[in-house]
């Protein structure tokens, strides 16, 4: 009895133990950090997601589930259910275009326009790729200066617009935070990426925090699919693209 109960807590500490990036030294530092994490969309050929989603806003809290598409670098798809899976809204971007329909069956089309779709979550992305940010990919960027915090962290500020700064883990090798700048250097809006898993030949946070101010938004992956040769056909099933109203 007691050498099963060892066993037991063994196991259950092994699992709950942070994952170690395969292949990652901490002694290989936080730039080769860097270049593995921003790697990782092009990694990809296609991707399909689930998650749950919280929404807070100031008095309120909202649940949800997603199902989410991705080919890279320019197709991405997002469907929306609240409780009984009643449809709340579908977003689907290709390049520079974005459609979004709604839960009453109307759908509108246009150029993208963040303020369109991130305005649904009250989140300002500041330009930050929409398709990363939920996924909870890293845009690569220069490296603009390093902080060493602690033996084992450390934080990047990247050079690009907008700018943003890095929380690396260069003992097991991921980034667990990144915040963008304003214009004028103070904290903006505020990403959490925890609990890595391995898919396939990436490496993907289950639970990915998006904060702004009282705001914030909160993934909570179930699973993921890669490389499963998904089509065009996949993103716009169900999508009347020819007879989408103006996007507003």
């Amino acid at each position: 009895m007691r050498s099963s109960l060892r066993w037991g807590c063994l196991l259950a500490l092994v699992s709950c133990a942070p994952l170690l990036r395969q292949g990652w030294s901490p002694a290989q530092g936080a730039t080769a950090l860097l270049e593995r994490c921003g790697s990782e969309p092009a990694r990809i050929t296609d991707l399909k997601a689930a998650a749950e989603l919280t929404l807070i806003q100031p008095g309120q809290r909202q649940y949800a589930s997603a199902a989410l598409l991705f080919k890279p670098p320019d197709l991405f798809r997002i469907e929306v259910r609240g409780p009984l899976f009643v449809h709340l809204f579908t977003a689907l971007l290709r390049g520079d275009s974005l459609v979004v329909g709604a839960g009453d069956g109307s759908w509108r089309g246009g150029p993208f326009s963040a303020p369109a779709l991130t305005r649904r979550w009250g989140l300002d992305l500041a330009g930050y790729d929409l398709r990363h940010a939920l996924l909870g990919l890293v845009t690569p960027a220069p490296l603009d200066s390093l902080i060493q915090s602690q033996p084992d962290r450390c934080l990047a500020y990247l050079a690009g617009t907008p700018s943003r700064r890095l929380w690396l883990d260069t003992r097991h090798g991921f980034i667990t935070g990144e915040e963008l700048l304003t214009p004028a250097g103070a904290p903006g809006l505020v990403r959490r990426l925890q609990d890595y898993q391995r898919v396939g030949e990436v490496y993907l946070p289950r639970r990915v925090e998006i904060r702004q101010g009282e705001r914030a938004l909160i993934l909570e992956y179930r699973s993921w699919e890669l490389d499963t040769g998904l089509g065009e056909g996949a993103f716009t099933r169900g999508i009347p693209l020819d007879r989408l109203e103006p996007l507003e």
